[in-house]
């Protein structure tokens, strides 16, 4: 079965800081209220889940981080974007490109970041790789991430 993968916790945080604002469906919370948990099931901190606008319906809206959080809601709301999504903000606001590449020797994915602000950005010392990450999507998250940590 093939799923969509979303960021991280970690990265929805810093996706928040440096401004990323899209509608998103899936959300993490800083702490999801007890009313929100299923019966029996200790809430965990930093759930993927829908967005809630009351304490007893979950509804399938939009949020983004500019939205104004619900009372009863205690800590932070922060957009859980797709990968995809992701990296697509970062090529449209920033021309930052995040591609991942399969290196067919070891089997392993290279994060490679091209920096479209610079000159000459397909020169061998104008982009970053990230090497060894097991799969496509942990190579993704990992530019992700290393854009928002150095490049913004």
């Amino acid at each position: 079965m093939i799923t969509e993968d979303y960021v991280s916790f970690e990265v929805a945080k810093f996706l928040k800081e440096k401004g990323f604002d899209e509608s998103t469906i899936f959300v993490y919370y800083d702490f999801l209220p007890s009313s929100l948990c299923f019966p029996n099931e200790k809430c965990k901190r930093c759930a993927l889940d829908l967005f809630y606008y009351d304490e007893t319906t979950q509804v399938n809206n939009k949020f983004n981080n500019s939205m104004s959080i619900p009372k009863y809601i205690s800590g932070e709301v922060y957009s859980a974007p797709t990968l995809q999504m992701a990296m697509k903000w970062l090529r449209e606001m920033y021309d930052i490109h995040v591609v991942p590449r399969k290196d067919f020797f070891n089997g392993t994915y290279t994060g490679m970041i091209y920096d479209g602000r610079r000159e000459n950005v397909f020169d061998k010392e104008d982009y970053i790789a990230l090497v060894g990450y097991e799969t496509y999507e942990k190579a993704c998250e990992a530019g992700i991430k290393y854009c928002l940590e150095n490049l913004i």
